[in-house]
C-alpha cells in the first residue's frame, strides 16, 4: 500500500514489524476440575512435560518469551528466556512485546521463538 493510502487491515503498512526468527504460539491446556472441600473449581495449566531428552534438546535453540510464567518449566533448557509479565499483567505485557520480539531476534543461535497462547 501507499504510505499516504489509509489501511483497513492490520499489517498493510510498508513499516509492518514481522521477527525474521519464527515465532510459535504454543498451546496450553487448562482443566477444570473440581474441589470437594468448597464449590469453587480449580483450573489448572499444563504445558508439555520437560523430562523428555529429545524435547528438552529442541529448546537449546529455543527463545521463549513468556505470560505469566505459563512456559516457566522451560526456562533452564531454552536458549534465552523472558517472561512478558510475571504476574500475568496483560496491559504490561502489551507495552513490551515488540522490544522482546526484537530482543530475540539478538540472540545469537536461536532458531525459533516460542510463546504461550495468551
Amino acid at each position: 500500500t501507499k504510505e499516504h493510502v489509509a489501511n483497513v487491515a492490520p499489517g498493510q503498512t510498508i513499516k509492518h514489524y514481522a521477527p525474521r526468527i519464527p515465532s510459535f504460539l504454543i498451546k496450553t491446556t487448562t482443566t477444570t476440575t473440581n474441589n470437594n472441600s468448597s464449590n469453587n473449581n480449580n483450573h489448572v495449566v499444563s504445558v508439555p512435560a520437560v523430562e523428555d531428552d529429545s524435547f528438552t534438546s529442541l529448546l537449546k535453540n529455543v527463545v521463549v518469551i513468556d505470560f505469566g510464567g505459563a512456559l516457566s518449566p522451560w526456562e533452564p533448557y531454552s536458549l534465552a528466556y523472558r517472561d512478558l509479565s510475571a504476574s500475568g499483567n496483560a496491559k504490561e505485557a502489551a507495552a513490551c512485546v515488540f522490544e522482546c520480539l526484537r530482543w530475540s531476534e539478538t540472540i545469537e543461535g536461536a532458531s525459533k521463538v516460542y510463546f504461550p497462547e495468551i
